[in-house]
C-alpha cells in the first residue's frame, strides 16, 4: 500500500467522511471552510490531486470535486479508520437483536436450521 503523507491522510479521511455524509463529489473549498482547515483551498487541491493520480480518489468529471475509490476506501479502512469497543449495553442490544433474527428464522445458536 502507498505510504501518504499525515496531510494526504488527514484529507483523505474527511473526504470519505464527507462523501459518506452528502454522497456528493467533495471539493477543496468546502474541505477548507468545513474543517477550518490550516491549509489553502489550492495546497488541498493539489493533495486532491495526488490523491488521484494515487487511485485513492476520482473526478467525475472536470469540474467536480473528487470522490473515493475503491482502493481509497480499502485504505481508510486498513489504515485511517479508528476501532471503538462497544459499550457493554450496546454490545447486549446488538447479541439480543441477532439472537430475535435467528429465532425469527428459525436457525440455532450454531448456524443451523431449527426442525
Amino acid at each position: 500500500m502507498e505510504d501518504l503523507s499525515e496531510r494526504q491522510k488527514i484529507i483523505l479521511s474527511l473526504v470519505i467522511h464527507e462523501y459518506t455524509r452528502t454522497v456528493a463529489p467533495v471539493g477543496s473549498k468546502s474541505l477548507v471552510d468545513q474543517y477550518q482547515l490550516d491549509f489553502s483551498p489550492a495546497t488541498v487541491r493539489n493533495e486532491l490531486a495526488a490523491l488521484t493520480e494515487l487511485n485513492f480518489l476520482r473526478q467525475p468529471h472536470t469540474s467536480a470535486g473528487r470522490v473515493p475509490t475503491e482502493s481509497g476506501y480499502r485504505y481508510f479502512v486498513g489504515f485511517l479508520m479508528r476501532t471503538q469497543e462497544l459499550s457493554d449495553a450496546t454490545r447486549r442490544m446488538i447479541e439480543h437483536q441477532f439472537y430475535q433474527t435467528q429465532q425469527e428464522q428459525g436457525i440455532d445458536a450454531s448456524g443451523n436450521l431449527l426442525s
